[in-house]
C-alpha cells in the first residue's frame, strides 16, 4: 500500500507527522470519499488557503487512502456489513477488525502544546 506524504517543502527539518487513514472498517464505505475529500482539498488549497499554508509549512500530512482493501471489496460482493478483514486466523476463522489491535494511547501527538491521542476530537 502506497502512503501519500503531504506538505510544503520549505526547508524546516523534521517536521512533526500527523497520519490519516480511511476505510479501516470495510463497511464504512463513506471513509473513502471523505480521505478523498480532504486529501483533495489540502493539495489545492496548499498554497491559497492560509490556514492550509501554514499547516503544511509547519508538518507533514501522511494519508493512507484505503487500510482495508480485501475485507473493502468483500463488503461490495459478498457481505454488506462486512468490517473486519479477510485474513484467516489460526483458529480457521476469517477477518481482523483492524482498529482493535492498537494498544491504549496508541497514537499520540503534540499540536499547539496539547497533546492528542486516538480518540480525543482535535477541534481547531
Amino acid at each position: 500500500m502506497n502512503i501519500l506524504r503531504i506538505t510544503i517543502q520549505n526547508g524546516v527539518p523534521n517536521k512533526p507527522q500527523m497520519y490519516y487513514e480511511g476505510l479501516i472498517h470495510a463497511r464504512e464505505w463513506i471513509g473513502g470519499g471523505v480521505t478523498q475529500w480532504i486529501t483533495h482539498y489540502l493539495i489545492t488549497h496548499a498554497h491559497s488557503e492560509p490556514r492550509v499554508t501554514s499547516l503544511l509549512e509547519r508538518m507533514e500530512i501522511l494519508v493512507l487512502m484505503m487500510t482495508n482493501p480485501d475485507g473493502y471489496s468483500y463488503s461490495w460482493t459478498n457481505d454488506r456489513n462486512w468490517r473486519k478483514n479477510r485474513r484467516v486466523n489460526i483458529d480457521g476463522s476469517i477477518g481482523v477488525d483492524m482498529n482493535r489491535n492498537f494498544g491504549r494511547c496508541f497514537v499520540v501527538f503534540v499540536f499547539s502544546g496539547v497533546t492528542v491521542t486516538q480518540g480525543m476530537l482535535l477541534a481547531r
